[in-house]
């Protein structure tokens, strides 16, 4: 799974792009601290990869880029409505 696309493991119902987005008052309060907005983390979400999953609690841990370029990561799940649910946000800032 590291590397894939995230369109490739949510196909059904329909792309990320056509799911809604929930934040976790955490993930908005993560986001609010690192300098990154909604379509930040939206825009990391469909163009992002699978970093990591955790298969029995059903996340994943994207790693994409925000809209200025930086990288960020988010974790999130699929609500049984099929919503995403992000748990946290964060700047994935690369160890030299």
């Amino acid at each position: 799974m590291n590397g894939e696309h995230i369109e490739q493991d949510w196909t059904n119902p329909g792309t990320c792009s056509q799911r809604i987005i929930l934040l976790t008052e955490h993930a908005d309060n993560e986001a609010i601290e690192d300098g990154f907005d909604i379509y930040d983390i939206e825009y990391a979400i469909m163009t992002g990869k699978i970093h990591r999953t955790w298969p029995k609690e059903g996340k994943y841990e994207i790693i994409g880029k925000s809209l200025d370029g930086r990288l960020i990561g988010v974790v999130c799940r699929i609500t049984g409505g099929g919503k995403v649910r992000v748990i946290t946000v964060y700047e994935d800032i690369p160890k030299r």
